[in-house]
């Protein structure tokens, strides 16, 4: 915990599954620190940490939920068995949710016509200006030689969570 102009960070892990026996003990421990904090707001971005901290939310006067969904698991295609879990999980805990925040057109309009949270925005991709990126020079010859690669090589790059799910092997 540290606390510097007014902002404080805690760190609680979150399973990636909602299967574990640990879901019990992080409910109890976000709910102890959302009844302690009093927070005005809180913003959640993944599924598991969004449930678990809709229902320690539950009875807290004043405090917001703010979600942003970077893709529901239940989308068009997707396995009966992911329907099955997130849909009705998601439909449910939509009604606690004060602001839901989608990043595609399809979640967007899905969350406007089957989910009933209080309000739902879309903010195209992950609201990142990639246009002040795009100008950034680099001295190539430079970073090659620090990173010890040849100027005949061609340099890709893929940036996420090393997970099947992210899909490197499309990059690679």
């Amino acid at each position: 915990e540290w606390d510097k102009e007014g902002i404080s960070e805690f760190h609680i892990s979150f399973p990636r599954t909602p299967y574990s026996i640990e879901v019990f003990k992080i409910y109890k421990q976000v709910r102890a620190l959302l009844k302690k904090e009093q927070y005005d707001i809180v913003h959640c971005h993944t599924p598991i940490v969004s449930a678990i901290t809709k229902l320690a939310a539950v009875g807290i006067k004043g405090t917001r939920i703010v979600h942003t969904v970077h893709g529901f698991h239940f989308f068009k295609g997707a396995s009966w068995q992911k329907w099955l879990l997130y849909f009705p999980v998601e439909k449910i805990l939509a009604r606690l949710t004060d602001v839901m925040i989608t990043i595609n057109s399809e979640d967007f309009h899905f969350a406007k016509e089957h989910l009933n949270a209080k309000r739902v925005l879309y903010v195209q991709g992950v609201g990142v200006d990639s246009e002040a990126f795009s100008k950034v020079e680099a001295d190539d010859d430079y970073l090659r030689r620090e990173l010890g690669i040849p100027k005949e090589h061609l340099i890709a790059v893929s940036v996420g969570e090393l997970r099947s799910v992210k899909n490197h092997m499309t990059a690679i």
